[in-house]
């Protein structure tokens, strides 16, 4: 039911606001997702509610997407039948941005402050909708839609910007109803709306990112939040990698066309936009609101405008996506490269061309933002295949043929030369894989922002395990259960120093997981070999930078046979020959936890919490 109401809205706000171009006699795929609410047992009826949305990643001015609150008014003796509404902002291709609210079955309606206007219409049952595009939204600000019963079954809009805290009355409908029903379909959700033409892909389109914010009810003057009751992908895409819907501090964050880039310009050096002039690329003036200078770079490589693919044949043309390799490009280092080749796209004003990769300034670029990887991890070129311990923090990467094993040794987690990450047990039965096959090479890494990831050799995000509210650092571990866990690291104990000349290496910094011992005159290095932990034979431990013998932490403790271990409580202790403590890190109680020596030369005690699992 309640994706056919969202198809049924899409339909008439496509029809009406964006598109102009008429019915579809099918529908292409896109992203999208859903949040379902739940309010407490004692809120009956809804007089009075308030919704917040904000845009954290702008998906550009070109975008045409939607993102919606929806609601039912309920059914009343004199009115037997309920009515469905939504409320929310657009992106609309090019067009101003709109704030709306649309109700079907009414017909009356007031307007409200200066630029705001209502239509009436009819898809399956009459509607009103109300509107405005005197307010332009801005990415980063938090807008909250307020709906309220004024009298006489009048419900009536407000949008305040909570950022300007300034206020517009978008308008009110008289609707024959009292309330809204908190048990019926009141969901927010995100829409491409140009699932209306047969060519879109999930791949055409721009990457966002909103927060939806928890309704909150009026009941009888106190404040009442509404929770989630559950959420789901839209569906259309398989696998669907593309969206995630995540609970943080409160709110609602979703991700939607992850792995894409915005949909905006290409620019040369010269500041000239890239603009498909009817299948022939040229370079021209840019101009912020031409559909034909809207570009999206997809996860699959392809760079397209209007659901077209820059193509590697003769004159460089705008042609129909075919999956071909002269459609798949990657962005590197400033230059458009055609995948597996070193041809770059060059411009040779007014057209484009495509030469021999080189220096020349015309071969460099600017791109549509992409979700960053933001990655500082080493690169695979002629990487030697390496065994794994069964972590990976950030700086250390996997590379082809390189291996990752549980504790126990029964699983393995392999970068196949095919692109595939898979899992394999003690008997090579594929447990997991990433899909990925279709891009080579790849790498695994830990990203910026905490997800483990997969990205080709242009650095282009394949595959990510996309979770939000990462605090800091993170690793990824193969579990001796089988299973693959992400996890969020906290800072326990640091020794405070760290060098930022020294470098990273593939293989990371040394870990001590529980259980590790250091024993007098062992050491051990970091991931660079810059800086060893070492308990000396006089019963310091310390850390020294091995090109100067410089000390960088000590923890100032004597005494011959002196040994130090992390211990199952996670409090990393040195003590004596007798098992006297002479020093610890104070970190009792952190259960979860592993000791690094980073490749900065500093000492971290990290606790750990789950982000993202296998299952």
């Amino acid at each position: 039911m309640i994706n056919h109401v969202v198809k049924k809205v899409g339909a008439i706000f496509a029809f009406l606001l964006c598109c102009s171009q008429g019915a579809f006699a099918a529908t292409g795929t896109t992203p999208g997702n859903y949040i379902w609410w739940s309010f407490p047992s004692n809120v009956t009826a809804i007089t009075d509610i308030t919704y917040s949305v904000k845009v954290n990643q702008d998906p550009g001015p070109l975008a045409n997407v939607f993102w919606s609150n929806q609601f039912d008014l309920a059914a009343t003796t004199a009115a037997p039948t309920k009515l469905t509404g939504y409320m929310g902002m657009q992106s609309n291709g090019g067009s101003k941005r709109t704030f709306l609210i649309s109700i079907w079955g009414p017909n009356v309606y007031k307007l409200g402050d200066a630029g705001s206007y209502c239509l009436n219409g009819t898809e399956g049952s009459p509607f009103v909708s109300c509107r405005t595009q005197a307010i332009y939204w801005q990415a980063g600000h938090t807008y909250q839609f307020h709906l309220v019963n004024e009298g006489d079954q009048w419900f009536g809009l407000t949008i305040t910007d909570t950022t300007t805290n300034t206020s517009y009355k978008v308008g009110s409908i008289q609707t024959g109803r009292d309330a809204i029903d908190p048990k019926g379909n009141t969901v927010s959700w995100t829409e491409f709306f140009e699932w209306n033409s047969p060519l879109s892909t999930c791949t055409d389109q721009p990457y966002t990112k909103a927060t939806f914010g928890m309704p909150i009810v009026n009941v009888n003057g106190v404040a009442t939040s509404a929770t989630v009751g559950s959420t789901s992908n839209g569906n259309s895409c398989s696998p669907d990698t593309t969206t995630n819907v995540d609970k943080v501090a409160g709110n609602v964050l979703v991700q939607n066309a992850i792995h894409n880039s915005i949909r905006g310009p290409i620019l040369d050096a010269q500041g000239h936009c890239l603009i498909n002039n009817n299948g022939t690329p040229a370079l021209g003036t840019c101009s912020t609101f031409d559909s034909q200078q809207g570009w999206v770079l997809g996860s699959n490589g392809a760079i397209q405008n209007n659901h077209l693919c820059l193509t590697n044949t003769a004159g460089v043309p705008v042609a129909s996506c075919t999956g071909d390799a002269t459609q798949l490009w990657g962005f590197q280092n400033g230059q458009i490269v055609q995948k597996g080749t070193n041809l770059c796209l060059t411009a040779a004003s007014p057209l484009v061309n495509v030469q021999n990769c080189s220096t020349l300034t015309t071969q460099q670029w600017s791109m549509p933002e992409i979700q960053s990887l933001n990655s500082t991890s080493w690169s695979c070129l002629n990487a030697t295949p390496t065994s794994y311990a069964n972590f990976l923090i950030k700086g250390m990467t996997l590379c082809p043929l390189d291996t990752m094993s549980s504790p126990s040794g029964n699983y393995h987690l392999n970068v196949l030369q095919n692109g595939n990450l898979t899992l394999t047990d003690s008997s090579n039965t594929s447990l997991w894989t990433t899909a990925t096959s279709a891009k080579t090479p790849i790498r695994g890494f830990i990203q910026n922002d905490g997800n483990f990831g997969v990205a080709d050799s242009a650095d282009h995000a394949l595959w990510s395990t996309a979770k939000t509210g990462y605090t800091g650092a993170s690793v990824f571990l193969i579990q001796d259960d089988g299973n693959l866990v992400n996890y969020d690291l906290a800072v326990k104990f640091s020794s405070g120093f760290s060098d930022p000349t020294a470098g990273t290496s593939r293989t990371g910094g040394h870990v001590f997981q529980r259980g590790s011992k250091l024993i007098s005159g062992q050491s051990v290095t970091s991931g660079n070999g810059k800086f060893a932990l070492t308990m000396q034979a006089s019963g310091n431990l310390v850390v020294t930078r091995l090109s100067d013998g410089f000390v960088a932490f000590q923890t100032k403790t004597l005494g011959a046979g002196n040994y130090a271990v992390l211990q199952n409580d996670g409090n990393f202790v040195v003590y004596s020959a007798t098992n006297v403590p002479q020093w610890n890190s104070k970190t009792a109680g952190a259960t979860s936890a592993l000791l690094l020596l980073q490749d900065d030369g500093n000492l971290v005690l990290y606790s750990f919490t789950p982000k993202w699992s296998r299952f």
